[in-house]
């Protein structure tokens, strides 16, 4: 079983395969930090999983295929009562890192007419990937602004940087 092939805490995602393939030095990943700036190390190491990350690689043509089980994340086998499908094509997620200067200021101080707040256009920002998403007519289009950071962070202050984080997705393809 991998772990943190979806992008994760640690802000990337397939880091079990990219272990187990060698396409990432172990400790690098063991030294990633999560927001509270706890290590992946320190975080596996609380949770019982202390064995060294150098460990999982295999070795070079140790398998010829893969095949990963994976409980659909989405409603449409569910709602078309399928039991089982077959995925032919792979999901092609983009990530993107927003960042949205304003012009910030003491809420009751800075006239409304005057301000340039960061997180009122970063909501509309937010609301037009939304929009863009449920616009393609594609029903496995996905958008989603899944972290938003404010800058100062104050309620008596006008934001002067809003930081988003967007994840968006179209899966194709899979066959009943």
């Amino acid at each position: 079983m991998l772990t943190s092939e979806e992008p994760t805490r640690f802000g990337i995602g397939c880091l079990g395969s990219r272990l187990m393939a060698g396409t990432m030095d172990a400790d690098r990943a063991d030294a990633l930090t999560d927001s509270d700036e706890r290590s992946l190390k320190d975080v596996r190491t609380k949770a019982g999983f202390a064995g060294r990350l150098e460990d999982v690689r295999l070795p070079k043509d140790h398998y010829s295929a893969w095949v990963e089980l994976h409980i659909e994340q989405g409603p449409l086998l569910e709602r078309e009562a399928v039991p089982i499908g077959i995925v032919t094509e792979i999901a092609a997620p983009a990530g993107y890192r927003i960042s949205i200067e304003g012009f910030g200021g003491h809420a009751g101080a800075l006239l409304m007419t005057d301000r340039k707040d960061a997180l009122c256009a970063a909501a509309e920002v937010i609301l037009a990937v939304e929009h863009g998403a449920l616009s393609t007519g594609a029903i496995d289009t996905v958008a989603t602004v899944g972290t938003v950071r404010v800058h100062p962070g104050a309620v008596n202050s006008v934001p002067s940087r809003v930081e988003l984080e967007l994840d968006c997705t179209r899966y194709r393809s899979t066959q009943t």
